[in-house]
């Protein structure tokens, strides 16, 4: 099924409220409110557990993770690596979350909420397949580059490269 998920934050006092639904058959799967800012979320590739990093009291960055739809905690730790974080994508096969900060890939094991620095190549922006087989795609160095996510682990391996004039 297709799921799709909706957060509105709140103002003040207020809380945040999130929303789980089948996109296929507009049924509302899950809601639940709590007083965390989230500034962004993303759901695991089999539509099991939702991922969200935002703030706890205003200032502490958060990782959340829940269950669906039941809405039971799984995951949650406070890094201050998470700050001015970019979203990437759940590794494949692996309880780890792979995000963008300060040019660099990094990894969050969502088991033990240990951060790790993957791969640094002065990135501006990246963004990963939703294919078969996962491939980062990031444009660094002025050049646009791709490299396998199949195992992370041992490496990134640039298996193509484009010369890029301009980098925003």
């Amino acid at each position: 099924s297709h799921i799709a998920v909706t957060i509105a934050n709140g103002e003040g006092d207020a809380l945040t409220e999130r929303r789980v639904w089948d996109i296929e058959t507009g049924e509302q799967l899950a809601e639940w409110r709590d007083n965390n800012r989230t500034d962004f979320a993303v759901l695991a590739p089999h539509g099991k557990w939702l991922l969200s990093i935002g703030t706890d009291d205003g200032s502490r960055k958060e990782v959340r993770m829940w269950s669906l739809p039941e809405v039971e905690p799984v995951f949650e730790n406070a890094s201050s690596t998470l700050n001015n974080a970019q979203p990437l994508a759940f590794e494949l096969g692996k309880l780890r979350y792979l995000f963008l900060r300060s040019g660099a890939i990094h990894a969050i094991d969502l088991s033990t909420g240990d951060v790790e620095k993957l791969f640094d190549a002065d990135m501006k922006a990246a963004a990963i397949s939703d294919g078969k087989i996962p491939n980062l795609f990031y444009v660094g160095r002025k050049k646009l580059m791709c490299a396998s996510l199949i195992n992370v682990q041992r490496g990134f391996q640039n298996e193509c490269e484009f010369p890029v004039t301009e980098v925003a």
